[in-house]
């Protein structure tokens, strides 16, 4: 990824010692900015689940600009009410459109594509008869062929597969693709681009594993794929890529995602908050010490017995946390001292807070 390998930087001398501020013009950060396009993928995904900040950002953005849909300009309320029931009943169009901003906004890319579902139907090669994929019982794949008896004729043989789309409003459905899994061939002479899908290895295994609904829905060209060992060219006319605009360098087919210009000030954030983190487990709680105090010139150290001083106040402490309130008779003063519990005073809330106000604006 051409960007994150711009943000690291190079020292640009030859020492042989490393030191830990290479360049003076970045930071300790840069030593952490993902080096490929996917991995930065990877990054900006956990950063959406794990951190409750970006992850209400993000929903903001992608939510406030998507409003109810208007058909006011539709004459005919029998017109009017088949494009509500289709956008919002079928096609769930405003779930898909703050769907499609939540990709664009963390990744800087979303891909859609719109599917119709389809019925798969098996020819038996003995009988020649033709029965939906729920007639046939215990169909596995074999050498990528499906094979399973034949609930007409009783032979165990091998089917050969066909899919009829089915062409109703309500099996139409749009696919958004992983960024993950594509891979894009950008040509920077004509600025075109051909999109590659590589199978997940979770869908991959079901497939193996002969899951049954898996092998009745799975599109046949998936099973061409893994068969052959190559990856799925998706269909320009059925693809729509959002990106973000990008500077001209040499992955221009990809967008880059908004939270790349907030990474070094991400990873400041998380490490003033494992500071914070640190900081709690060791001071939040004091310790807390009694001891017998010198009052005069009484010294308690030398004229005292400090074991039945020490269980004569273990005593009173019992009694006082059985009965809040129990009143303690003490024959000399007792001095009091807590060790830690300045957690408040070391935190740095503040600072994390004007992190949050730079992230936004990044």
């Amino acid at each position: 990824m051409s960007t994150a390998s711009h943000l690291t930087g190079s020292s640009g001398g030859g020492t042989a010692n490393k030191q830990k501020y290479p360049n003076p013009f970045f930071d300790l950060s840069k030593d952490y900015i993902p080096s490929t396009i996917k991995k930065l993928f990877k990054y900006c995904r956990s950063f959406f689940y794990k951190n409750e900040f970006i992850n209400s950002v993000i929903y903001k953005l992608s939510e406030y600009p998507i409003t109810d849909f208007l058909y006011d300009r539709i004459d005919k309320q029998e017109t009017k009410d088949s494009y509500r029931e289709l956008f919002g009943h079928y096609l769930k169009l405003k779930s898909l459109l703050i769907e499609i901003g939540l990709d664009y906004m963390t990744f800087g890319n979303c891909f859609v594509s719109a599917n119709m579902d389809f019925n798969r139907y098996l020819h038996c090669n003995a009988c020649k008869e033709v029965m939906q994929f729920d007639e046939v019982k215990k169909i596995k794949l074999k050498q990528w062929k499906f094979h399973g008896t034949c609930p007409k004729c009783n032979t165990q043989t091998e089917f050969r597969p066909e899919d009829k789309v089915i062409k109703t409003p309500n099996n139409l459905n749009f696919i958004r693709w992983a960024p993950e899994n594509i891979d894009i061939l950008y040509d920077p002479l004509t600025g075109k681009s051909r999109y590659f899908y590589n199978i997940p290895k979770k869908t991959q295994g079901l497939i193996l594993k002969n899951e049954r609904y898996t092998l009745e829905h799975i599109p046949l060209l998936f099973l061409y794929s893994m068969e052959n060992k190559r990856k799925i060219e998706l269909n320009h006319d059925n693809l729509y890529h959002f990106k973000r605009h990008t500077l001209a360098e040499d992955d221009m087919g990809w967008g880059k995602p908004m939270l790349l210009p907030a990474l070094s000030l991400i990873w400041y954030m998380q490490t003033l908050r494992r500071g914070n983190e640190a900081i709690a487990v060791e001071h939040i709680i004091p310790m807390r010490a009694i001891y017998p105090a010198a009052q005069g010139t009484m010294d308690p150290y030398s004229g005292m017995n400090l074991g039945k001083w020490r269980s004569k106040i273990e005593a009173q402490i019992t009694n006082w946390k059985k009965d809040p309130n129990h009143i303690g008779i003490f024959p000399i003063p007792i001095g009091y001292q807590s060790l830690g519990g300045d957690a408040r005073a070391l935190m740095v809330t503040p600072e994390l807070k004007f992190l949050e106000d730079n992230i936004v604006t990044s």
